[in-house]
């Protein structure tokens, strides 16, 4: 069967469930985690997959997933046990700055939804017992 491409798809899980071509880069989660990595920096022309390839870290490490393990077979890291105990059991904050245009106000706007947006995808972790509230 083969894959349909989709230019443009900022969704690790959408392309990966649709069964959408995907290249696999989930060699970036081994590479930061087994580095030590705190702080990278990615620095990529625009439309190049930097949201993409953070998404799928994201994907790989919320709780929202823990029942899509199908969703990672047959990629890279599917191979590294050590890392494969820590999937979906990491909370995850995630800004995209995507979609923000030239103004100011168009900046303001979308950092504004996005801390609104951590504050209540975390909140439901808290009242779950999943993390602290410390």
């Amino acid at each position: 069967m083969s894959h349909i491409i989709t230019p443009g798809t900022q969704s690790f899980a959408k392309l990966r469930i649709n069964n959408y071509f995907y290249i696999d880069k989930t060699k970036f989660i081994k590479y930061c985690w087994h580095d030590g990595i705190d702080v990278t920096l990615i620095t990529r022309l625009r439309c190049f997959g930097k949201t993409l390839i953070l998404d799928t870290v994201k994907t790989f490490f919320l709780p929202e997933f823990s029942e899509r393990d199908d969703i990672f077979a047959e990629l890279d890291i599917w191979k590294d046990n050590e890392i494969r105990r820590f999937q979906c059991r990491i909370p995850v904050v995630f800004v995209s700055f995507a979609k923000i245009n030239n103004t100011c106000e168009g900046v303001v706007s979308i950092i504004k939804a996005s801390l609104a947006n951590i504050y209540n995808e975390f909140f439901k972790f808290i009242d779950l017992n999943i993390i602290s509230q410390t």
